[in-house]
């Protein structure tokens, strides 16, 4: 099936975040923060639907990418966590 042009555009624009560490890492980070696609209970509450339909997105985010490019999807994961980690090694000034 042939792509349309918007199609490639999210394509191609997908695989310049994925080549970029800054923006691979970005990107991670909107899937795991905000979009909570690895969250698997929310409260029972109204802001359950809004809270879904982030984590929908996230999930096409997270499957779009693994298709362009599944080792760039886990270089952006230990990425990620490597930031984290230098997060918690860093104090806040005045502590």
């Amino acid at each position: 099936m042939m792509e349309t042009p918007s199609q490639q555009h999210y394509r191609n624009a997908l695989e310049v975040m994925l080549s970029n560490p800054a923006t691979r890492v970005l990107l991670w980070r909107l899937i795991v923060e905000d979009c909570k696609v690895f969250v698997e209970e929310f409260p029972m509450n109204a802001s359950v639907y809004c809270l879904n339909a982030k984590q929908e997105i996230g999930k096409r985010l997270l499957a779009d990418a693994k298709a362009i490019s599944p080792e760039q999807v886990f270089q952006a994961e230990q990425e990620y966590n490597e930031l984290m980690k230098l997060n918690a090694q860093t104090k806040p000034e005045g502590d």
